[in-house]
């Protein structure tokens, strides 16, 4: 129909009116406001956003009143506007709905307008639009198209597809198969086979490009390629929008619009509860195809490694808080995250459209960190974000992104929370679940045990004070670390005998008698050892569980699941103990062949994922920001705050040299310092009853450890400490009671007291409400709270000993007078040094201090008949304590020393060694240990009778040579080595022999000891001409040394030193 005809109608039929006259506003560009009107290249749209609210008068010219044939792009702008209903009647001033047409609507937004009939024109009333709006007006003599057709595509969506370009590989003959991302707009066509369809693409709403309309047969030219999403990446919405039309710029039907379809990896659950402790699971799935760059080679194809890592981010610095429950990942294949495979040409071939099956879904592990800590809240959240590294080959729209956050909820029944394990001496065995029993049988025993975990507590127990039996070892082990405190038997060892490829096991030396282990699920083991005459050496070990261990060990222990009936298995406490004693070698720490335990497994690692400062900015290289993950097998080990650990840490002294023969060694000398107590490790099983030679009453004993315990300071301000205090202190009178009755004895009693200010230490530590809301009580409690109260002799300040003048050790126990004991040294003594790294000699003993620890050394020769005599002077050296019971020193022979020291020697010595001694106040030296060096190519050591060197059979020991039967001397043709006849000096080969042969034999020996003497110049010479471009400060340096100490006269000594003899 012809606008001109109802532009006519209307002249006809309205009047003039006297409100319609006066000067009106004309409305700008009024020419580029037709719906035919089309924008050419580089003409800007058309918008009344800042136009004036006026009354504006349009000529003859007219608003549409129906939607047909407007879309956007049209009338000269973006989203034209039309009016929904006729023009008034004449003189009529009415207000009218209007319409913008939209992507996916030809009424996205309404407004209204005012309109006024003025017979011979028409005015309008306008006011501003949303922005690239503009009000549409068509020509009186324009025509409206009529071939609309009615058609409406039914079931538009995205469907995302994955295809592969050829390339030429650079520099070979190769050729590559590069992905790429194409995206269809499918639709259900209608029943004309021949109308052509549009399609529209919007990326997040906003509209991208149209494409040409095609018929049914070439839709497939209408998807969105990768490439034409230049600047785009990942977390993206796309629609596609589709109309009708009879003919290429015919009138386009109406709009139909697709749902979005949004382009990235989706986190199928991003809302995620757990317990403390337990895992969950973050599922990730990507909602298109990514595939991966490959290379054909002679129709081979071989795909590049191009997995797509995902990392979780930490937006807010939650990580390393002490205070609650904070998120770690385990490592997997990834540091914080995980990897997505992607699909190669072959794969998308084989599973098409059904390539989610393929894939499937990904999934990052996430735990909870601070598992030893008691939860002030029950309830923590944190909110995470997701992080892609765009590792995808080819593909743009795969770049480093972040993905969608997710939600943590951690909840904690604190079932698990105060509750300690222990073996104290006598014994007495506690479990987690607070079931008390005593065993009195000696033996190794599994106190602690994970059923998951490679995290296990032993023990071994020995007679002591009679009936009684204590704690002489424990070995703490986690996934390749190796722990071990054992006295049993008169050795004396403190140290790792077996490493991790990283920390697995935080070890804390609070003072020398107490050790704090930190395990990797947030497991506490401490050890106390008792330094007091009638339990020396015994030890007390305490078990902190973590919510990790809840109902997940075993062991003496027992099971940790709040019920304390089943602790024992239904058994007898003599049944119960035999079901944890080790009575397969194979199965204990203590045996040296079990010092190489499989390690954790860094899959397992936890990982503390890096903060990112700009996550809600969500910039291209957001995933680099600052930090990178933090990996550790432990909880303990992965933030500098775990500084509040007290004490000392103890670095592993698993072998690291780079000499194999050294490593050997340190291996070799674990294993005999723990052989040399085998013959106490499997003790008989009969039970030592126990009987009481008391002649306390069970109230006499009741009273006096009641008593003692009030005296203490920990019992003076239980009232403000945690309420399981009351429950520790009962618990300790009722062993103190049990310890009297026993042995009639009070000297327990201090211990028992001791063992209750360690534990409510611990307990106070892990309870992060009440250190918070109780400042002042832990700082009277630091006050109070030194091991063993300093032993009387050192005041407590702030949760150290202040040592009394002469008294050194963390709490005070040692004058300093009193020499460190030296109870064995490395070898048993003696090593041969080309079998051994003879150079660095541990000593083993008890009373080495780090601060005070001072060493005297005196050169030993050992004469063919087996008499010592002492050669120079003593010397004094450094020691490298390790720590109270092990420390490490310089032989003497190998030192720069062992030249001068030579120079007063003499060559024919059968064997040479030292003898080593240790003082705290470098005036009292404690017994000496002797050490000797041999040659095992023709020496043995014996020791049925002390340490003896003898000579092998068939082996001759001349001036300081050994030689094998037969040898000959290079010397003199006629000496020979007889060993039926003499092993210390040459035997005559020559008696029988006539002077021409004998002449002949010197000859042939004049000749072969001239060309030896050639060659040896030669190698001498380019020797020297090397060592002098390469060492010559070094030698330098040397020659400086022995020239000085020659000049000090040294002379050799003939004294005759007895080994067992105690130096002044």
């Amino acid at each position: 129909m012809e606008i001109v005809l109802v532009a006519l109608s209307i002249l006809l039929h309205f009047g003039t009116g006297q409100n319609c006259s006066g000067n009106y506003k004309t409305l700008p560009d009024l020419e580029r406001r037709g719906r035919n009107y089309v924008v050419s290249l580089n003409e800007p749209y058309l918008s009344d956003g800042s136009l004036a609210e006026d009354w504006y008068n349009v000529g003859d010219k007219m608003m549409p009143t129906n939607s047909s044939g407007i879309s956007v792009f049209q009338c000269g702008s973006f989203f034209p506007i039309w009016m929904k209903d006729n023009i008034p009647s004449e003189n009529e001033d009415v207000e009218r709905t209007v319409c913008s047409i939209g992507y996916f609507s030809d009424c996205d937004l309404e407004s209204t307008i005012r309109v006024k009939n003025c017979g011979t024109h028409v005015l309008y009333k306008l006011g501003p639009t949303n922005s690239y709006s503009a009000y549409c007006f068509d020509s009186l003599g324009s025509s409206v198209p009529t071939n609309q057709t009615s058609c409406e595509p039914k079931d538009v969506h995205v469907v995302p597809d994955l295809k592969f370009k050829e390339s030429p590989a650079i520099n070979t003959n190769s050729i590559q198969y590069i992905p790429f991302s194409v995206f269809k707009c499918q639709f259900m066509k209608c029943e004309d086979d021949t109308l052509l369809y549009t399609v529209s693409w919007y990326v997040n709403d906003i509209y991208l490009k149209t494409k040409s309309p095609q018929n049914i047969s070439s839709i497939e030219e209408t998807s969105l390629l990768e490439e034409e999403l230049a600047g785009y990446k990942m977390d993206i919405t796309l629609k596609c929008t589709v109309r009708a039309s009879y003919k290429n710029g015919g009138l386009l039907g109406r709009i139909v619009a697709s749902p979005g379809y949004w382009i990235g990896i989706e986190v199928v659950n991003p809302i995620v509860d757990l317990k403390k402790g337990d895992t969950g699971t973050v599922y990730l799935t990507p909602t298109f195809p990514i595939g991966c760059t490959s290379i054909e080679t002679n129709k081979t194809e071989k795909q590049l490694p191009c997995l797509i890592t995902i990392s979780i981010v930490d937006p807010i610095r939650q990580a390393c808080n002490p205070d609650i429950s904070t998120i770690t990942v385990n490592k997997g294949s990834s540091r914080c995250g995980t990897t997505m495979i992607t699909l190669t040409r072959t794969d998308y071939k084989i599973f098409g459209a059904n390539w989610t099956s393929y894939i499937g879904n990904t999934s990052i592990h996430i735990t909870t960190e601070n598992n030893d800590k008691y939860s002030t809240t029950g309830k923590d959240t944190f909110k995470m974000s997701l992080s892609t590294d765009g590792l995808a080959a080819g593909h743009k729209i795969v770049a480093t992104n972040y993905l969608r956050d997710i939600t943590v909820t951690v909840l904690d029944d604190k079932q698990w929370e105060r509750k300690i394990c222990y073996a104290h001496v006598d014994p007495h065995f506690l479990t987690a679940d607070e079931r008390k029993y005593d065993d009195y049988t000696p033996g190794e025993y599994v106190l602690y045990k994970h059923k998951l975990e490679k995290q296990e507590v032993q023990i071994k127990t020995t007679h002591c004070n009679g009936g009684a039996t204590c704690v002489c070892a424990t070995s703490i082990r986690a996934g390749g670390d190796m722990y071990i405190i054992n006295h049993c038997g008169g050795t004396h060892f403190a140290g790792f005998v077996s490493c991790d490829t990283f920390d697995v096991l935080e070890v804390r030396e609070y003072t020398e008698y107490y050790t704090e282990v930190y395990m990797p699920l947030g497991t506490k083991v401490t050890i106390t050892i008792h330094t007091s005459e009638t339990y020396r050496y015994t030890m007390n070990v305490d078990i902190y569980p973590s919510v990790k261990d809840w109902n997940s060990i075993v062991g003496m222990c027992g099971t940790f699941n709040g019920n304390m009936i089943d602790d024992l298995d239904g058994l007898s406490v003599s049944d119960f103990a035999k079901k944890w004693r080790i009575n397969n070698s194979n199965e204990s720490f203590l045996n040296p062949r079990q010092h190489n335990p499989s390690k954790w497994t860094e899959s397992d690692y936890l990982c503390f994922c890096p903060f990112a400062s700009n996550v809600t900015n969500k910039t291209d290289n957001a995933a680099n920001d600052e930090n990178v993950a933090t990996c550790s097998a432990s909880q303990f080990l992965l933030c500098p705050y775990q500084a509040r650990h007290k004490g000392t840490r103890v670095t592993n002294s698993c072998p690291k040299r780079n000499k194999r023969s050294s490593i050997n060694s340190q291996v070799k000398e674990i294993r005999r310092v723990f052989r040399k107590a085998m013959d106490e490790m499997y003790l008989s099983e009969k039970i030592i009853s126990k009987r009481s030679s008391s002649t306390f009453t069970e109230g006499d004993a009741k009273a006096f450890c009641e008593n003692e315990f009030r005296k203490s300071n920990i019992v003076g301000m239980k009232d403000f400490l945690p309420e399981s205090t009351d429950q520790i202190i009962a618990n300790a009178i009722l062993l103190c009671i049990a310890d009297i009755m026993l042995t009639g004895e009070t000297y327990y009693t201090s211990s028992h007291i001791e063992s209750v200010t360690r534990q409510v230490d611990n307990i106070m530590e892990r309870d992060v409400l009440f250190m918070q809301e109780n400042g002042t009580t832990v700082l009277q409690f630091n006050e109070i709270s030194c091991v063993n109260n300093c032993s009387g002799r050192g005041e407590c300040k702030n949760g150290s000993c202040v040592c009394y003048y002469g008294y050194i050790l963390q709490d005070c126990s040692r004058p300093i007078d009193e020499a460190p004991e030296l109870t064995d040294i490395f070898g048993d003594g003696v090593c041969s040094p080309l079998v051994d790294d003879c150079c660095r000699i541990k000593l083993y003993g008890d009373g080495f201090t780090r601060e005070h620890t001072k060493g005297q050394i005196q050169m030993i020769e050992v004469s063919i008949n087996g008499s010592r005599y002492s050669v120079g002077e003593e010397t004094e050296i450094d020691v490298d304590v390790e720590n109270v019971f092990v420390a490490e020193i310089q032989s003497i022979l190998c030192s720069r020393r062992k030249r001068a020291l030579q120079d007063n020697s003499t060559s024919e010595a059968f064997a040479r060694g030292f003898m080593v001694s240790m003082s705290n106040d470098n005036s009292h030296y404690g017994t000496p240990k002797f050490f000797f060096e041999y040659d095992s190519n023709c020496q043995e050591v014996s020791t049925s009778d002390g340490t003896t060197i003898l000579l092998m059979a068939n082996k001759c020991f001349i001036d300081g040579t050994c030689f094998s039967k037969g040898d000959k001397d290079t010397t003199n043709v006629c000496h020979i080595c007889n060993s039926e006849v003499n092993s210390f000096v040459w035997t005559n080969d020559c008696a029988e022999v006539s002077p021409i042969q004998r002449q002949s034999k010197e000859n042939v020996l004049v000749v072969a000891v001239a060309v030896s003497a050639v060659v040896a110049v030669i190698i001498i010479i380019m020797l020297v001409i090397a060592i002098r471009r390469k060492f010559f400060w070094k030698k330098m340096s040397v020659d400086v040394y022995v020239e000085e100490h020659n000049d000090e006269g040294l002379s050799r000594a003939n004294t005759l030193v007895e080994p067992w003899k105690q130096r002044n």
